[in-house]
């Protein structure tokens, strides 16, 4: 009888976790930040650098459009400390959202991107419109598509109606 020989066992597959690679990336991110005493820059010559400047960057766009869970954001910013730019985006969305608010009250419309319009007017429409597109490819929070919403049904049928809709501060704020 022919004996055959044990073929060793292959090794188990690594599984890495998007949670690990995350971890992961951030450590070298942070490791980078340690050595060099600034954040990764993307016009170097260093592919590695650039690597971690567009995971940095995504990470950074993550969290402005609030896709970040509080614990990354938390590990994100504990990490790097004040390195990060503070959330600008965010407050600049809700004053945005306010100024549409204030036009369409004094107005008793949204803003147009064509025609005879106020001083401001495209700019508020172009705004508007980025903003439905953003929502339509899932890029907006959970409470800046509600109040995306909120805007648009309150002058969907009826631009007039603006006298009976919920003032600008009570919907952007929380």
């Amino acid at each position: 009888m022919a004996l055959h020989p044990v073929e060793a066992a292959p090794a188990p597959a690594r599984h890495i976790t998007l949670d690990t690679a995350w971890m992961a990336r951030l450590s070298d991110v942070d490791a980078f930040v340690r050595d060099a005493g600034r954040l990764p820059g993307g016009a170097t010559g260093d592919p590695a650098e650039r690597r971690l400047f567009r995971w940095l960057e995504n990470q950074l766009r993550r969290q402005r459009s609030g896709g970040m869970t509080a614990s990354e954001d938390q590990l994100l910013r504990s990490t790097l400390n004040d390195l990060l730019p503070a959330p600008r985006r965010a407050r600049s969305w809700e004053s945005m959202a306010r100024e549409i608010e204030e036009f369409a009250r004094e107005y008793r419309r949204l803003p147009r991107v064509s025609g005879p319009g106020t001083p401001g007017e495209k700019r508020l429409a172009a705004w508007m419109g980025a903003q439905v597109c953003s929502r339509g490819n899932g890029s907006l929070s959970t409470r800046q598509e509600w109040v995306l919403d909120q805007l648009l049904r309150d002058r969907a049928d009826d631009p007039v109606r603006s006298h009976r809709t919920t003032p600008a501060a009570a919907v952007v704020s929380p």
